[in-house]
């Protein structure tokens, strides 16, 4: 079996009413292969020297190198003539002088990594996983040094870290309910902790606290000033903390890009346009830059330009990423960067590490051939993109076929008005064949029934939502992921689908397809284990059991979860096959809340008869 590597875009769901009208439409029978969290090949087997992370030799010296950094890891983060940022499960560097990537820390499966930061040679990074005794939830700090490629274990953390930062031989530590500051001996070990007081923490104006977003520590050092927060507003203080002001406006500080000698502020002027303005650090005069319609967000200060970013991949029908240069004298917009998605794509766009600017070169993600790349272009001629090597990440749907998508927008009768927006992909495999023929009669059937069950669901909402005052657009989407396993007889297929009708969030649902590529015909559970039905209710049973006792996700005790799955798996259940096993799962709220995703359990090979 080849593991084909895929990445996924991971959405935000928080608590709320459930929208259940899929209900009786999404099971059907489906199968299928897990995603594999792999390196693609390509990223694995690339040249190594002179590459920090690697243990080769350097062609300089990178303690000297990375004295420091700038920059941010929601982006990218600048140290001497590197860049670092994340992507999936890994962070990667980018060497400027030979465009040369390499990973140099890829998280496994189950560890969590927010925040990490690259100084004096070394790259210091958070890890929370479910490790601890019972299954507790443990966050650790880690220190790997890029010359070497050792990495240590520096301190256990309360919480899960939000931010990294170091300078002047201090390392800056921050997450929920926890700030910590500990000095860096010689080597790049922690030393004592700090005390607030030792830190830029202790000269925070009284009265005010550090921005919920943001690390104090870099922005008192490189940008010369103090900016905080009160219980209502913004306040800028000198990098002492003396001298406090207000800025009373400005009550949401995230939208607020601060940099050397003043910053930037987005306001809603309440009729769906934004403004720009920028502030004087030390006056606090502020001046329209620009207004905007398209929903700016405000990502990078650089040589006299401001960066910002509109983006409409959350949409059903994206219009990919558009990045935008803002002269801060002028005011003159020009368009500086873009992220084009296309069907089949939508899933590899990952927020983290996507758009840099470096001295005479925008570095920016760019989607191409069912593929994930850097791509860099000249600052000021914005010619194409030159895409670096390797890739990111490939995905196999290009081996295979490709991916079409029918969007459609509906209206209310008698009306402009669009009540639901529809957006549906499709894998077409290419080929001629019988069961290449069956393969695709499946995926448009699915695609039939949703385009089918879309059209009764604006009915609905055309009876239901016409004379409401909170009208809120509906969407239905539907992705193909990735082709998430393949060898010479099995090819596997995983789609995410997504619903929204109102509310605080919408229903996820999941379908996974494996066809037998000889004959086309779509894999079922017992086409694949020769165990009876009561043999799988112990096992599966059990194993949730054991996940339930480890992380205590469920709405039952470990012991009445067992039951209540050993009670339900049949040879109908939802499953997939990864190289390790099957891994049986549930969708949201059947076994346990919305914010817990969909659970699962993976059951080794060798607990079960396999067919094949």
């Amino acid at each position: 079996m080849r593991r084909i590597k895929i990445k996924r875009k991971i959405k935000n769901y928080t608590a709320a009413a459930a929208v259940t009208a899929l209900a009786a439409l999404m099971p059907i029978a489906v199968t299928g292969c897990k995603r594999q969290a792999e390196v693609d090949v390509t990223a694995a087997t690339a040249e190594t020297e002179n590459v920090p992370g690697t243990g080769e030799a350097q062609d300089v010296d990178i303690r000297k190198d990375t004295l420091t950094a700038t920059g941010s890891t929601e982006t990218m983060v600048e140290s001497g003539r590197h860049l670092f940022f994340k992507y999936d499960g890994s962070i990667w560097s980018l060497d400027k002088a030979t465009d040369k990537l390499t990973q140099v820390k890829t998280f496994e499966e189950g560890e969590m990594n927010d925040s990490f930061w690259v100084y004096r040679g070394n790259l210091y990074y958070d890890v929370s996983s479910a490790n601890g005794e019972d299954g507790a939830f443990v966050c650790g700090l880690y220190k790997k040094d890029l010359e070497t490629g050792e990495e240590t274990h520096l301190a256990a953390l309360a919480n899960q870290a939000s931010g990294i930062y170091a300078s002047e031989d201090v390392l800056y530590i921050r997450g929920y309910n926890m700030n910590q500051a500990f000095s860096l001996k010689e080597d790049g070990s922690l030393g004592e902790e700090l005390a607030s007081d030792q830190t830029v923490y202790g000269r925070i104006p009284e009265g005010c606290h550090e921005l919920y977003s943001g690390m104090l520590p870099f922005m008192v050092e490189h940008y010369g000033y103090m900016p905080v927060q009160n219980d209502s507003c913004l306040v800028i203080a000198g990098a002492d903390g003396s001298g406090a002001k207000e800025v009373p406006e400005v009550t949401n500080t995230s939208s607020v890009l601060f940099d050397k000698d003043g910053f930037f502020v987005l306001f809603q002027d309440g009729s769906g346009n934004t403004q720009c303005y920028r502030y004087d650090a030390k006056t606090l005069e502020k001046t329209l830059l620009f207004a905007s319609s398209d929903n700016p967000q405000l990502i990078q200060y650089r040589d006299g330009y401001l960066y910002y970013l509109t983006s409409k991949v959350y949409q059903t029908v994206s219009e990919g990423t558009r990045f935008y240069k803002v002269n801060a004298e002028t005011g003159e917009v020009t368009k500086a960067a873009s992220i084009n998605t296309e069907p089949g794509t939508l899933n590899m766009y990952d927020y983290d590490g996507n758009f840099f600017v470096s001295e005479d070169s925008i570095y920016c993600q760019e989607l191409k051939d069912y593929g994930v790349y850097i791509g860099k272009t000249a600052l000021d001629t914005g010619e194409e993109k030159e895409l670096l090597e390797p890739a990111l990440y490939q995905s196999s749907i290009r081996e295979l076929g490709h991916v079409e998508a029918e969007k459609k927008e509906i209206p209310f009768s008698g009306s402009e008005t669009t009540a639901m927006e529809i957006y549906i992909e499709t894998m077409v495999f290419d080929g001629d064949s019988d069961a290449v023929k069956a393969m695709n009669r499946t995926m448009e059937g699915r695609r039939d029934a949703l385009l089918a069950y879309s059209d009764e669901m604006a009915s609905y909402l055309d009876e239901a939502l016409t004379y409401r005052d909170d009208f809120h657009l509906s969407t239905l989407t539907y992705e193909i992921v990735a082709i998430n396993y393949l060898d010479d007889n099995l090819v596997c297929v995983e789609a995410d689908g997504y619903e929204y009708s109102g509310g605080a969030h919408g229903m996820p649902f999941r379908d996974y397809f494996v066809f037998d590529r000889k004959t086309g015909e779509q894999m079922k559970l017992n086409d694949l284990v020769d165990n009876s039905v009561e043999e799988l209710q112990s096992i599966v049973g059990r194993a949730f059991r054991e996940l339930a006792e480890k992380t205590n996700f469920a709405f039952e005790s470990p012991e009445d979860l067992e039951h209540t799955i050993a009670d339900d798996v049949s040879f109908d259940s939802d499953f997939y096959i990864t190289p390790e096993g099957v891994v049986f799962y549930y969708a949201p709220y059947e076994i346990a809340s919305y914010a817990e995703g969909f659970p699962e359990v993976t059951i080794p090979y060798s607990e079960l008869k396999m067919k094949k």
